[in-house]
């Protein structure tokens, strides 16, 4: 089910960008494709923080914090 959802929201974003490409031109495309970039890099840590903050009280165990930072990887 997260595969698929990934797949589809992968082929959402890059119709997206082509929509924004042909109407704002491929500089605008390249700005949001940017925004987009670092927007999941800021999840990335933060989903890394938490997992981390989380392990050292003993919350979860390691399959737990894959799956989560799987998760971040899909979105």
């Amino acid at each position: 089910m997260a595969l698929r959802n990934a797949d589809e929201a992968r082929a959402t974003e890059a119709e997206s960008l082509r929509v924004i490409e042909v109407t704002f031109g491929p500089e605008t495309s390249r700005e949001i494709d940017n925004a987009i970039k670092v927007l999941r890099g800021t999840i990335e840590i933060a989903i890394t923080d938490f997992s981390n903050a989380i392990s050292a009280h003993g919350a979860l165990d390691m399959s737990q914090l894959e799956a989560i930072q799987n998760m971040s990887a899909v979105h």
